[in-house]
């Protein structure tokens, strides 16, 4: 394999760069989310405030690389060929992980990927080479350095979720939601010591183990270690105080641009070599072997157990990479709306379902909550319940933030504190882990899981962890099956799963492109608030022909297919028609907290609004429930229904879909006399389908009609009733809605 090692360092190289650009998209989230939950600022603002401590972190993250040469296996125990196989493994695996979680925008932990993709790479390789060199296992796997690292990542996840509980709550016991009531007396010394707390751990502490400072400057600030943070906190209450009362502004907001600051600052420290740490050691090992002189069997590279630096330039041009990526990336963007909307004040349409998990944890915990309360002081209650009031807010939405500057402020400040510690530790904390879980336990203490939202918001966070705990599998697993492909199969099979991966990548932009498109359009929609209600209701009419067209086209297909037992083009329709249902819900949850803000909407026109969200709703459930009940009786196998019996369906189909197809060309063209008339052909179609059920269950005890088939056809007939019943109920809200007095 001599003569491909430098094809191996250029595909190092290439993954390098792909890596650095899945990798911030997944932990953009963790810097960004205070800052754009709290809206402190413009979003081209708090993106310049993090690409500056990207920049300068960047060059801070070379004591960490460490972790990638021999933080998880002995590198001494490998030859050339396999420690490049073990690198190259590592690094394909990752993007492919990474870029899965960013799809699903789910947060995720670049530190656990790399320390399980090397744990399984080198495990790998370590039981195809042990056995026929005559060594164990334990001598190619650092198992207590692996255990240290793997033990302090997941305990930092509770540590990161007491502290933010616990700080959050002091914090809204001295300030309240009334902040602009209690910033005059505690706003300066509270911004002067947050302020104070981010320069020490992130531009003191982080600083240590950074090539860019001399050693006699880190032992200066060593020695004046607390007379400078006096400095510092005097200075920066000081500030506070001469910006809020002479220039009226809010010093929180330095507070939360600070802490972006500085947690973008810690981020690159922290977590730089999660990205470019393997294919810079993969570079620098390369580079030593050239030097060498040696063939690759008698290269010893036992030089990687010493410390070493990387270079300045590769570090900076990787900081200004994960800048590019910071701006550009639709994923990260994704990914931050997901932890942003976990930890919302308020309730609304919420990103994740409940499951029995979660609505056990809540009711388990509302019946603790209940007896603690039991035992408190009545007075003490009120008095603490009077702290955690919410301040009402006539806020339009375009300005709605999801949480305040406080627990901005906290969020920041908290998990700056642990992550820049950790990073002077030498330790590989996973940065995801913290931010997210000092943002979940300041939500906790901010009671902003409410009884409107708990179940979804547990949900989303134990979604989150569970993907934690599948993202150390993945990447055990997957490495482990590339390494051995790769040593195997040789020098082709690195060239082959490389261009696989760079395959999946394209392919997957590409999707997430088409669906983001698809969202936008969607949102679009059901943007209401800066509408007339005429001009609301004309964009209902809109989803109304859209959606009476797909129960047109779905109840055809439904009928058709029974005869020739395809489920194919049954299913597409139910997958249409479950898309049409879910944007139906989301239409009704966005009309009650949207219609009354419409302008000159009265109480009618709200009702009208939401009346007709709520037909849709009944009539894409309808809809989505008959092709279900189709769908499933041909994916069964059953026996197709009777001749006869689908004869029947084709009149009702015929009618119903006649009725249908009349009412859409009325409400397209704006008539609105015809109810008599229409009201008149349900009727009839009803009895229709009356005399069908009939004659169903008049066969089923004579026997003569299948068991199967007369339950299919009875299903959709009774869904048939519900579409005409209600389709003839949306014309005429619309009718009613076209006599109204014009304004």
């Amino acid at each position: 394999m001599d003569s491909h090692f430098l094809w191996i360092v250029i595909i190092l190289s290439v993954l390098a760069i792909v890596d650095l650009i899945v990798g911030v998209s997944n932990d953009a989230v963790n810097f960004l989310n205070s800052a754009i939950g709290s809206k402190v600022a413009s979003r081209n603002t708090i993106m310049m405030v993090a690409s500056a401590g990207i920049l300068l972190g960047a060059g801070f993250s070379s004591g960490m690389m460490e972790v990638a040469r021999k933080g998880v296996f002995y590198p001494q125990m490998f030859g050339l060929e396999e420690i490049m196989v073990v690198f190259v493994a590592v690094m394909i695996t990752d993007i492919l992980l990474l870029d899965l979680f960013n799809t699903l925008a789910l947060p995720t932990s670049t530190t656990v990927s790399l320390v399980f993709e090397l744990l399984g790479a080198a495990l790998a390789l370590g039981l195809l080479l042990g056995p026929a060199q005559g060594h164990l296992l334990s001598e190619y796997i650092n198992v207590q350095s692996a255990l240290r690292i793997v033990s302090g990542i997941f305990t930092s996840v509770g540590i990161a979720f007491t502290l933010g509980t616990a700080v959050q709550f002091l914090a809204r016991l001295l300030f309240t939601f009334d902040v602009d009531r209690f910033l005059p007396r505690f706003g300066a010394l509270f911004s002067g010591l947050a302020l104070c707390s981010i320069f020490y751990f992130v531009l003191i502490e982080g600083l240590h183990g950074s090539q860019l400072l001399s050693e006699e400057f880190t032992a200066w600030l060593d020695r004046n270690t607390l007379m400078i943070l006096f400095g510092i906190f005097v200075i920066f209450s000081v500030v506070a105080e001469v910006l809020r009362r002479g220039f009226g502004l809010n010093p929180l907001k330095f507070v939360v641009l600070g802490g972006t600051f500085a947690l973008a600052m810690a981020f690159a420290g922290n977590d730089l070599v999660n990205f470019i740490g393997v294919p810079i050691t993969g570079i620098q090992t390369y580079g030593k072997w050239i030097e060498s002189g040696l063939s690759a069997e008698a290269f010893d590279i036992g030089f990687l157990s010493q410390k070493m630096k990387a270079p300045t330039g590769l570090l900076f041009g990787a900081g200004t990479i994960m800048i590019l990526t910071l701006w550009f990336s639709g994923k990260a963007r994704k990914v931050t709306e997901t932890e942003v909307s976990l930890g919302r004040q308020d309730s609304g349409d919420e990103k994740f379902r409940p499951n029995g998990v979660s609505r056990t944890l809540v009711g388990s915990t509302l019946a603790v909550g209940r007896w603690i309360n039991g035992m408190l002081p009545e007075r003490f209650q009120r008095n603490l319940d009077k702290r955690f009031e919410k301040v009402s807010s006539e806020e339009t939405p375009e300005n709605d933030v999801a949480f305040d500057l406080i627990r901005a402020s906290i969020n920041l400040i908290t998990a700056a504190f642990l992550i820049a510690y950790g990073t002077s530790l030498k330790l590989p904390l996973s940065t995801t882990y913290v931010t997210f879980m000092v943002a979940m336990g300041s939500s906790l203490a901010d009671r902003a899981w409410g009884r409107e939202s708990a179940v979804f918001r547990v949900a989303g966070v134990l979604n989150v962890i569970l993907g934690w705990f599948v993202t150390a599998f993945l990447a055990l697993i997957t490495a482990a099956l590339m390494a051995t492909l790769m040593y195997k199969l040789g020098f082709w099979a690195i060239v082959t799963l490389f261009a696989l991966a760079l395959f999946t990548l394209v392919k997957s932009h590409l999707s997430f492109a088409k669906k983001e498109r698809q969202l936008q359009a969607e949102l679009e929609v059901l943007k209401i608030h800066d509408l007339e209600l005429s001009d609301v209701v004309a964009r209902s009419k809109e989803q109304c022909l859209e959606s009476l067209d797909s129960v047109r086209k779905a109840f055809s297909v439904s009928i058709e297919e029974l005869s020739d037992g395809n489920a194919g083009k049954v299913l597409q329709a139910k997958a249409e028609l479950d898309k049409l249902r879910e944007l139906s819900r989301k239409r009704q949850m966005r009309a009650l907290t949207q219609v009354r803000r419409m302008s000159k909407a009265d109480v009618e026109g709200s009702r009208v609004y939401l009346l007709l969200q709520d037909l849709l709703q009944d009539i894409a459930q309808s809809s989505y429930f008959l092709t279900q009940e189709c769908a499933t009786h041909l994916l069964n196998h059953h026996a197709p229904p009777s001749k006869p019996l689908v004869k029947d369906l084709r009149k009702v189909e015929d009618e119903l879909c006649g009725l249908l197809k009349r009412i859409s060309d009325a409400l397209r063209s704006n008539r609105y006399g015809h109810f008599a008339e229409f009201r008149e052909e349900k009727r009839k179609v009803l009895e229709l389908i009356n005399k069908e059920l009939d004659d169903i269950l008049s066969e089923s005890s004579n026997k003569d009609l299948n068991k199967r088939s007369a339950q299919l056809a009875s299903s959709m007939l009774l869904e048939a009733k519900d579409i005409a019943a209600v389709s003839v109920r949306l014309y005429r809200v619309y009718a009613d809605f076209d006599k109204r007095p014009k304004s």
